[in-house]
């Protein structure tokens, strides 16, 4: 099987070229200087990893030449005389494309693994070599962003900040229910100077003559029903500017609710489950017939074998060296040759066994295909639903709001028109008790005006406490005690789950090291490192130490060049293996070339078998004057 791999406009290469990688091999990319090597090794880095959201990612892809400096005009792997890049990977008929513009806007984008510029890529440029190279053991990188404690980090983040508005709203409440307490208290003692301003005036109303009684109990009666007209006035206001509150939030609500709608339909619209299933169906057929001949070729070899042992038997029996080949009927054929026939078709039955299981193991992610995207676009319609009962509860509030506050808006109209014609009666009043005692008018002037205000002030306060009695949480108006009761609890939980989610990033950050440090020290003894005792991630900080024979410590920095460039081989296969497996791509450059023979070779063997047993397409580039263009071969293992 091969892949077919398309690069244009990238980096040194102008136009567009095209090669055919082989799976299961070591693919050997010969070019000559200056033709756009390291740019087919950036395009193919590109293609496998993109899009790019981590900004620890983003600052690598800047880094490796394969994004710009933030705040530049002109994307890096683009080619400096063209307006875009354009590279494809074509498995069977899975086609990954990534397409840049030359400002930095991504026209099209895989589905790719941004941790391929991590763990897919052994180059002079990959993070492990800029690393080692200046002397920093500080590998966190490594459990922090290739195992699952990223993602446990990144739901740590949404639930902090989640904390933090909580907490924010909480104090919010409570600084609302300290107000709302404070202005309580306020209105009480208003309450009191009010009652001894009334007392007051009326000790001197009865100072007054009959008929000025009566006149004034007319003056004080309109003066009470104005008061509490006025009162409320300022209660229907506060009820007013609450509900165009909600009403601003409502809108606002609605309008992301259609929004978030139309970006599901189109998530679901892209989801075409029936073409999935025809295409995994389509699959899973080409795998049966597969094992089918597989398993026909392996019932072939089992009756050699048993034929075989047959002969075996009866030659051990009659203690003969030679026996009739029992296939051919007439050559002669030694004891240690039917032994040898027999062990090569058994290895012939085991080789197939292992293959039929690759493709059974092969056939199950087909299936999880199907799984997947069916699961992804019942959550996306779920989702919908629930922003249609969203944007129905809305609606039916909207109405009945806009419904409230035209009634509200009138009343507070009808109850002004009633206090200015009250007012106009207080001047007839007014005008009448001219004639009596002026320092007694004056001073029950004074008095009324001294009582109004403080009813004035009254009003405004319970204005207030009805415009803040209530708080939002959620769709639903509650008291502010009940609110902060509910955003305590709300607090407790996040807390909790903060320290969940901190065990759970330290638990598999910890697996991921012990998982590396096992996989590295294989690897250690599979390739026969044997000047090191151990390369490994520390417990506490996950520093990478190294020791050498007699497990003596050796700082990264004090190791010399060739060293570094071992560890860093060791550490991006054993990077690979360990993180991305399932992803069938790895890509060296000339890193591996500077070892000697016996070294080289014995790493080109174990990754070409890795490349066999596992189905991969390993990539490694080479600098060569004897061709002049750029070739792609499978590297011959000596």
């Amino acid at each position: 099987m091969k892949a077919k791999v398309e690069i244009q406009n990238v980096g040194g290469i102008r136009g567009r070229i095209a090669f055919e990688l082989e799976r299961g091999k070591v693919n050997e990319v010969v070019a000559p200087n200056a033709t756009g090597k390291t740019s087919l090794v950036r395009g193919l880095s590109a293609v496998l990893s993109a899009p790019f959201r981590d900004e620890f990612i983003i600052n690598e892809a800047i880094n490796l030449g394969i994004k710009g400096e933030r705040g530049s005009k002109w994307e890096e792997i683009v080619n400096i005389y063209e307006d875009f890049a354009k590279i494809s990977v074509t498995l069977d008929s899975d086609v990954k494309e990534y397409k840049v513009h030359k400002d930095g806007t991504v026209k099209k984008a895989p589905f790719g693994d941004e941790r391929f510029l991590l763990a897919g890529l052994l180059t002079g440029e990959c993070k492990t070599i800029r690393q080692l190279l200046t002397g920093n053991d500080k590998f966190d990188w490594i459990v922090n962003k290739l195992s699952r404690a990223n993602f446990y980090e990144r739901f740590y983040r949404d639930v902090k900040e989640e904390r933090k508005t909580i907490e924010s709203r909480k104090g919010e409440v409570e600084r609302k229910i300290q107000e709302i307490a404070e202005k309580l208290k306020e209105k009480e003692q208003l309450e009191k100077q009010r009652d001894t301003v009334s007392m007051s005036l009326e000790e001197i109303k009865k100072r007054l003559d009959i008929e000025k009684q009566k006149l004034l109990e007319k003056r004080k009666n309109l003066n009470i029903k104005i008061n509490k007209l006025k009162e409320e006035i300022e209660i229907r206001k506060g009820e007013l500017r609450r509900k165009m509150k909600e009403k601003e939030e409502l809108e606002r609500g609605m309008k992301k609710d259609k929004e978030t709608i139309k970006k599901l339909d189109k998530e679901i619209a892209s989801i075409a489950i029936d073409k999935i299933r025809r295409d995994v169906e389509k699959k899973r057929n080409e795998l049966d017939n597969k094992i089918n001949e597989l398993k026909n070729q392996r019932d072939e070899y089992r009756g050699n074998v048993n034929l075989f042992q047959e002969v075996l038997l009866e030659m051990k029996r009659g203690k003969k060296e030679e026996s009739l080949c029992p296939v051919c009927h007439k050559s002669k054929i030694t004891f240690k040759e039917v032994k040898a026939t027999v062990s090569e078709y058994e290895e012939k039955v085991r080789i197939i066994n292992s293959q039929i299981k690759k493709l059974n193991i092969e056939k199950e992610k087909e299936n999880q295909k199907i799984v997947e995207e069916e699961r992804k676009k019942a959550a996306r319609e779920r989702e919908r639903t629930e922003r249609l009962k969203s944007i129905k509860y809305k609606e039916s509030r909207l109405k009945m709001i806009n419904t409230e506050i035209p009634q509200i808006t009138m009343d507070i109209s009808k109850k002004s028109e009633n206090i200015n014609k009250m007012i106009e009666e207080l001047k007839v009043l007014e005008t009448k008790t001219k004639d009596e005692d002026e320092a007694l008018n004056n001073e029950i002037k004074q008095l009324e005006q001294t009582l109004n205000d403080i009813s004035e002030k009254i009003g405004n306060i319970k204005g207030f406490v009805e415009e803040y009695k209530k708080e939002k949480v959620g769709s639903v108006w509650i008291d502010p005690s009940v609110a902060e009761k509910i955003y305590s609890k709300w607090l407790t939980f996040l807390d909790a789950l903060m320290n969940y989610l901190r065990e759970m990033i330290h638990e598999h950050r910890e697996r991921a090291r012990t998982r590396f440090n096992q996989q590295i020290k294989e690897l250690m003894d599979i390739l026969e490192f044997t000047e090191f005792d151990q390369v490994a991630l520390t417990a506490d900080d996950y520093r990478l130490v190294v020791f050498r024979k007699g497990f003596v410590n050796q700082p990264i920095r004090t190791l010399s060049m060739s060293e570094k460039y071992a560890i860093a081989t060791l550490l991006q296969i054993t990077l690979k293996e360990t993180y991305l497996p399932d992803i069938p791509f790895f890509v060296i450059d000339e890193v591996i070339l500077s070892f000697d023979e016996n070294r080289k070779r014995k790493i080109f063997a174990y990754l070409n078998e890795q490349a066999k047993q596992n189905n991969w397409f390993v990539i490694v580039t080479r600098l060569s004057e004897d061709v002049n263009k750029i070739l792609v071969k499978p590297l011959e293992i000596k």
